[in-house]
């Protein structure tokens, strides 16, 4: 059994489920049935996992039922979790200055604070740029001018020439440089060095969300990126830089865990993001504490 399975076949009818579609046609649905005028946005989140049975008819194989979440006025009952990784010492100081102070505005609004550690944080940039690119590679291969994607094919020249000329002219700079580094991963000789130890990284980076929300936090918090947010155009030269922005946000993604991002106020006249990220399934309470957090603090609020 693959490690993915693996992992999510212990906490959830989602690995059925997707073994199911692969082999019997499922489809894996999520939506909400809110109203369009409606001024609850938790009206009614929910997902669905259907298949069609051998005989036509449609046949229900897994149900989350619908949720209608009420909107909270405090945190009480809540306890977030604040990771020491998250709040390194070089942080830039206006990102800690509004984090810091959206995390008081919690403690205030009746939420326990309590300090974590994710100690894997560290292995989050080097395993997505790995595991990323690597699906990256793979997925892409398919966009050939043939069977997938539009045909950009030279006047002269052999097939060949039709698959560079289409993968030159439909990808951009930033696709091209993925499918090479997913590639170099995925090849014979590197596929163990490098692919393989990403997995196993993955994994320690899962199991550290796992222990800390089975410790009984709720949710954690913690800044969206290192920085405030780039003015625009300003990093497009230096991709090492943007990708280094993603150190936050990567965990998050390789765990299998859900979390957003919201506006927590501003320095220097730029946005400062704050994140949450709860567990599995979790959306409904990580949805509750964000409607609270953006009632008590000012996106536009310089931070000191």
């Amino acid at each position: 059994m693959r490690m993915a399975d693996r992992y999510w076949g212990e906490r959830s009818a989602l690995a059925y489920a997707l073994r199911t579609q692969q082999q019997d046609g499922a489809c894996l649905a999520f939506g909400s049935d809110a109203p369009v005028e409606s001024p609850n946005p938790f009206w009614g989140i929910h997902a669905a996992v259907t298949r069609q049975r051998q005989d036509g008819a449609p046949g229900k194989l897994g149900w989350y039922p619908s949720q209608r979440l009420s909107v909270l006025e405090a945190l009480q009952g809540f306890t977030i979790g604040v990771p020491e990784e998250y709040f390194p010492d070089d942080l830039d100081a206006g990102v800690r200055a509004g984090c810091g102070r959206a995390i008081a505005r919690m403690r205030d609004a009746g939420a326990t604070i309590s300090p974590v550690s994710l100690p894997h944080t560290g292995l989050a940039i080097p395993t997505y740029y790995i595991l990323a690119p690597a699906e990256a590679s793979s997925n892409l291969a398919r966009y050939d001018g043939v069977r997938y994607g539009p045909r950009y094919a030279p006047p002269e020249g052999d097939v060949q020439a039709m698959y560079r000329a289409t993968r030159g002219v439909g990808f951009g700079p930033e696709v091209r440089r993925r499918i090479i580094v997913g590639t170099y991963v995925l090849s014979a000789g590197y596929y163990d060095a490098y692919y393989r130890k990403a997995l196993r990284a993955r994994w320690l980076i899962a199991r550290d969300f796992d222990r800390v929300f089975a410790g009984g936090v709720d949710l954690l918090f913690t800044p969206s990126t290192p920085t405030t947010a780039f003015r625009a155009g300003e990093k497009l030269e230096d991709p090492i830089a943007m990708y280094l922005a993603d150190v936050f946000s990567c965990p998050a993604n390789l765990a299998w865990v859900t979390a957003m991002s919201m506006p927590v106020g501003r320095a220097g006249g730029l946005p400062i993001g704050g994140q949450f990220i709860g567990p599995q399934f979790g959306e409904a309470r990580m949805l509750q504490a964000a409607s609270v957090l953006e009632r008590l603090v000012d996106p536009a609020a310089e931070a000191r």
